[in-house]
C-alpha cells in the first residue's frame, strides 16, 4: 500500500513540474552585412577576380553564406527535383570473335520494371532468382541501342556512345531502370563486351548539370557541388541465376568496368547466354540541393568573411548572395535573411 501511495505521489510531482516547465525564449536576431572590395571601399560592384570582403554587425549564433553561384543558391537549398534534359552516355569495347553474332549487346530502358527481388533468411540477404527473372521478363523494355554509337567489334579501344536523350522516360514522372542485355548463341566462341564511363546526368536550362547515376559500385558516392549522394547500384542477372559475379563482373579498374563473358568463355560455349546488368530505380529529374557555407557557429564570434579564391565568382554576371543569420536554443529558432546583389564586371 505504501509503495502504491509513493508511486502516485511521484507521478503527481512529475506532472506538476512538467506543467511548470517554461520554454526558453530565443533572443531576436540583430545582424547586418556590407560588401567591400580589396581596397576596403564599400561597394557591390567588383571586377572579375576581385577579392570580396563582407563585414558584419551583430552577433547571431549562426551565419550561413549562399554565394548565388550554381550549387550555392539560397532559393534552391531545399530543391530535390528540377525539369531538365536527362542524358545517358557510356563507352563500349567489343571483341567480336564470331562474325555470326551481331547485335549481341542491347541497351534498354523500363518505367515499369518491378526490380530485383531480395529475400532475408536468418539475417542473410539473398536474391530471389525466380521472382527476379519473372520481373525482367514481364517488364516493358524500350530498346534504345540504335540511339547509341556502339563499338563495331574486334576493337579494344573504347568508343563513346554519345549523349542519349532520355526525356521521353522522364515525362511519366516514374523512376526508370537502364539495362544492358547481352545475348549470344551456343556452339561458338561468344563475343566479349566491356562497358565503362556510364553516366546519367540532368542538364538544366541554366547550364548546370547534376549527376544522377554513374558506374560506381553500390553505396559508392558521387559528388554534386559538394553534396554527397549515392547511386542506385547495379544488379546482375544471368539466365536463371542472379549474382553480382555471374556473367558480368565489376572491377575497380580506372574507371569502373563491366565485362562479359568470363574468361572461361573463350572456349566454345555450351549454352546460350542471356545476361542483364541493370541499374535503378533512377529519378531522371533528380538534382542535388544547393548548399551554403557555415561562416559562424554558436561557439565563435565572427565580424567579417572573405570569399575563398577557389569559390570566387568566375564569370561576369549579377549574383544574389544571401546571408542567413539565426539564433537558436532547445525550444525555438529565429532567423534573418540579408540579400546582396553583387555585380561582377
Amino acid at each position: 500500500m505504501k509503495l502504491k501511495k509513493y508511486l502516485a505521489f511521484s507521478s503527481l510531482i512529475a506532472l506538476v513540474f512538467a506543467g511548470c516547465k517554461k520554454e526558453l525564449a530565443v533572443r531576436d536576431v540583430e545582424f547586418d552585412v556590407l560588401s567591400y572590395n580589396t581596397r576596403q571601399v564599400q561597394t557591390n560592384q567588383f571586377l572579375l577576380g576581385d577579392t570580396i570582403n563582407f563585414n558584419f554587425t551583430g552577433n547571431p549564433d549562426m551565419i550561413t553564406f549562399y554565394s548565388g553561384t550554381p550549387g550555392g543558391r539560397y532559393e534552391f537549398r531545399n530543391r530535390k527535383e528540377a525539369k531538365g534534359t536527362p542524358l545517358l552516355s557510356f563507352t563500349t569495347s567489343h571483341i567480336q570473335r564470331n562474325q555470326n553474332q551481331p547485335n549481341s549487346l542491347a541497351v534498354l530502358v523500363s518505367n515499369d520494371f518491378a526490380g530485383i527481388v531480395n529475400v532475408t533468411r536468418w539475417s542473410l540477404v539473398t536474391r530471389d532468382t525466380l521472382a527476379t527473372t519473372s520481373n525482367i521478363k514481364s517488364a516493358t523494355w524500350t530498346d534504345i541501342t540504335s540511339r547509341a554509337t556502339m563499338s563495331p567489334g574486334d576493337n579494344a579501344n573504347y568508343i563513346s556512345s554519345g549523349s542519349i536523350n532520355l526525356e521521353e522516360f522522364a515525362a511519366s514522372s516514374k523512376p526508370v531502370y537502364v539495362g544492358f542485355r547481352y545475348k549470344a548463341n551456343a556452339g561458338s566462341i561468344q563475343p566479349r563486351w566491356s562497358i565503362r564511363d556510364f553516366l546519367i546526368k540532368n542538364k538544366l536550362d541554366d547550364g548546370t548539370e547534376y549527376t544522377i547515376a554513374n558506374m560506381n559500385l553500390p553505396t559508392a558516392p558521387f559528388t554534386n557541388y559538394g553534396v554527397n549522394s549515392y547511386n542506385p547500384g547495379w544488379s546482375m542477372s544471368r539466365d536463371n541465376a542472379v549474382s553480382p559475379l555471374v556473367g558480368w563482373t565489376i572491377t575497380s579498374a580506372a574507371p569502373f568496368t563491366l565485362d562479359v563473358p568470363a574468361a572461361a568463355n573463350l572456349a566454345t560455349a555450351a549454352q546460350n547466354a542471356d545476361t542483364w546488368a541493370i541499374i535503378g530505380p533512377i529519378n531522371l529529374r533528380k538534382v542535388s540541393a544547393d548548399k551554403g557555407v557555415v561562416v559562424k557557429n554558436i561557439a565563435n564570434r565572427v565580424t567579417s568573411y572573405t570569399i575563398p579564391k577557389v569559390n570566387n565568382y568566375s564569370s561576369k554576371a549579377t549574383y544574389k548572395a544571401v546571408f542567413e543569420a539565426s539564433n537558436i536554443n532547445a525550444d525555438h529558432q529565429k532567423e534573418m535573411i540579408k540579400e546582396l546583389q553583387l555585380v561582377i564586371k
